[in-house]
């Protein structure tokens, strides 16, 4: 399994809270659906959230 990045964070944080983690591309590819929008709990701003979850941009999946 490759090194992760000292600052990778999960998907679970320790408080109980879920944060997604999304490369560029995947990110612009949702945003590229007309219906991310139609969706009262999707932000593509800061904070993104997707399905009402906080959506973190990283490099690639090594990192978080």
């Amino acid at each position: 399994m490759p090194e992760l990045d000292p600052g990778f964070e999960t998907d679970r944080q320790a408080d109980g809270t879920v944060l997604l983690h999304f490369t560029p591309g995947e990110w612009r590819a949702l945003l590229r659906d007309p219906a991310f929008l139609r969706e009262a709990d999707n932000d593509y701003r800061v904070p993104r959230r997707l399905a009402g979850i906080a959506v973190r941009i990283v490099p690639d999946h090594r990192f978080g």
